[in-house]
């Protein structure tokens, strides 16, 4: 997500506009730091799961455009129809690979999180 532009700039928008209204409201800045820290886990969550539904969204769609495709090309072969159905396979390819890496990445650290420490 650090990479992601639009998240860096609402982070970066949102937490000046959190820190100057909560920056006078206590007088322990132990207080404010846990406030700001909480604030950016939040947001954080918030940004992955909105992230996390675009992409569930997107294969669904791109899943139901090939299937419909597909009915087409059944139907009457045409090569502009197969070219799309092939570029909409790529995308859909492209964001399930990137699902597996993620589910390979938790699995990974599962296992190692509570794997044995000998």
């Amino acid at each position: 997500m650090l990479q992601n532009d639009h998240f860096l700039n609402q982070l970066k928008n949102e937490s000046k506009e959190f820190i100057d209204i909560n920056e006078c409201s206590v007088e322990n800045p132990f207080f404010l730091w846990s406030a700001i820290k909480g604030f950016l886990r939040n947001n954080a969550i918030r940004f992955s799961s909105l992230l996390k539904r675009e992409r569930l969204r997107q294969i669904s769609d791109l899943e139901l455009k090939c299937k419909q495709m597909e009915n087409q090309l059944k139907n009457t072969y045409s090569s502009d129809i197969d070219s799309q159905l092939k570029a909409h396979q790529a995308e859909l390819n492209s964001l399930l690979r990137h699902r597996v890496e993620y589910m390979m990445h938790i699995t990974k650290h599962k296992y190692y999180s509570q794997g044995s420490r000998n």
